[in-house]
């Protein structure tokens, strides 16, 4: 009876996203469990070039299908063509599907009030905003509006079908990408919903994709600019690499790989390990990096010290990252003292007077940063589909804890839109990922005062934690100077 509601309403021409009929029908089931040809109108047919995914009966069978034709398929033409007309046209109808599993948690007369605003549309809406009395408020990428207030009873509908939440307040729909948080009163009682949509969106990060093969890649914007969108692209097409490396997901809040047992099938061969409390993220990158053997590893906001510290050290041992943290640009992001240490850190140095003569400072502290960066590429989203990328993070760095401007510097950084392949000068090898290996050996200079320059964090044959500053000290004779000396010379100084 299903399938042939579903031929109905496709050869009659109407939407089976808006029949009544349909979504009861459809309601109960998950988006990958439900018929294929309810959301095939939605694509185009010159879209629909491999007829194993578009015979499916079920969008499930279809990511089947498809991860099957693209591993098949080794002739570079054919395999673009899956990746831009397929590819675009099964995440459409999964989007699309997902959007409707949303909508499915409001009580009928909510949902009615939702669609009926001509703004709406079920391919851009991103968020939608409950509360006790206040009115429902939908957005979406260039629109905004309002339905009623929902009443006590109408939330009580919505959290009966939305997954439990986390001690962060998040929670999933299950099956699908998006995210719902919840606002709780005084006594823990939930008094409200952010429903945030999750799609998956394919090839909007292909651009990016030669700088995460490359070498570690940060994306750095402030929250709602699309990081995770775009991080749900990077793990899909490394793991889709003709290289087949091994990619491992540590997912934070279920947002990359869809609340589940089984992860979302736009992924395919990628492995996706769930966080069950965000306390818990760093064991889970350890965990990862001991019995995993990863060679790539994508994270989902680092937002704690540790978890900076733990991304550094799996930097240090030839994993390659791709991660995003909040920040509205690199400067800000040195400035947070626990997510520094993701572009190499800030400490104060002390300097002599011939120093300061040298350097023409008046201060005799100054900023520098104590190690290399652990990503090698930083990209920052100022808007959707535009932003800066860093080649070198390093001098980057090393230029703002100067006041200087690096995003002005057309040598390391450059404007990009994601939506057209990047300059070659942004596509060169910066030196940090040719010299990282022998970071300790290059590093220390010598002037012709005597002055020996460790600027970069050093890590000694017994692995002795902590920092060491960027001493600046007299040596003359060309000998490490005690420590003695050092103080000293500093006794000196002040």
């Amino acid at each position: 009876m299903r399938r042939t509601l579903f031929v109905w309403a496709r050869a009659t021409g109407l939407r089976p996203s808006v029949s009544s009929a349909i979504v009861k029908c459809e309601m109960r089931l998950a988006p990958s469990k439900q018929a294929l040809a309810a959301f095939a109108n939605v694509v185009l047919p010159s879209q629909q070039t491999e007829q194993a995914v578009w015979n499916a009966a079920t969008l499930g069978e279809a990511w089947v299908a498809m991860d099957g034709a693209i591993r098949r398929c080794t002739e570079p033409v054919a395999r673009e063509t899956l990746l831009r007309n397929d590819l675009v046209g099964l995440s459409r109808c999964t989007a699309e599907a997902e959007v409707e599993h949303l909508l499915g948690t409001f009580p009928s007369h909510l949902r009615d009030a939702i669609r009926s605003d001509n703004r709406f549309s079920v391919e851009n809406v991103e968020e939608i905003y409950v509360h006790l009395g206040q009115e429902i408020e939908v957005r979406g990428f260039g629109w905004q509006y309002s339905v009623g207030a929902p009443q006590p009873a109408d939330l009580d509908f919505i959290l009966q079908r939305v997954g439990k939440f986390a001690d962060d307040g998040r929670g999933n729909i299950a099956s699908t990408l998006h995210r719902v948080s919840c606002w709780r009163g005084r006594r823990g009682e939930i008094l409200g919903l952010t429903m945030r949509v999750g799609r998956f969106a394919p090839n909007c990060a292909s651009s990016l994709l030669p700088l995460a093969l490359q070498g570690n890649l940060l994306l750095l914007s402030r929250p709602g600019a699309g990081k995770t969108t775009m991080l749900r692209d990077l793990a899909a097409s490394l793991a889709r690499h003709h290289s087949l490396p091994r990619v491992v997901i540590v997912d934070t809040s279920n947002e990359i790989g869809g609340d589940g047992v089984t992860p979302h099938p736009f992924l395919g061969r990628a492995r996706r390990i769930q966080v069950p409390q965000r306390s818990e993220q760093l064991r889970v990158l350890v965990e990862v990096l001991q019995n995993h053997s990863p060679e790539y590893v994508i994270i989902d906001e680092i937002g704690t010290a540790a978890e900076a510290e733990a991304a550094w050290s799996m930097s240090q041992r030839g994993i390659k990252l791709v991660a995003t943290c909040h920040g509205e640009n690199l400067s800000q992001l040195l400035q947070n003292r626990e997510l520094n240490t993701l572009v190499g850190g800030v400490s104060q140095a002390f300097l002599s007077n011939e120093e300061r003569r040298l350097r023409n400072k008046v201060k005799k502290t100054i900023l520098e940063r104590p190690h290399a960066s652990p990503f090698h590429r930083v990209v920052e989203l100022v808007k959707r589909n535009v932003g800066f990328v860093y080649r070198d993070v390093n001098q980057a760095v090393d230029l703002i804890l100067n006041d200087q401007d690096a995003s002005k510097q057309t040598s390391i950084c450059g404007e990009i839109s994601l939506l057209e392949p990047l300059p070659d000068f942004l596509m060169a090898a910066p030196a940090s990922v040719e010299t990282d290996a022998t970071m300790e050996s290059v590093q220390q200079t010598q002037d012709a005062e005597g002055y020996v320059s460790t600027p970069y964090r050093q890590h000694n044959q017994h692995h002795k934690q902590g920092y060491q500053n960027h001493n600046r000290h007299k040596n003359p004779r060309g000998h490490q100077a005690t420590k003695q000396s050092i103080l000293n010379e500093l006794d000196q100084l002040l």
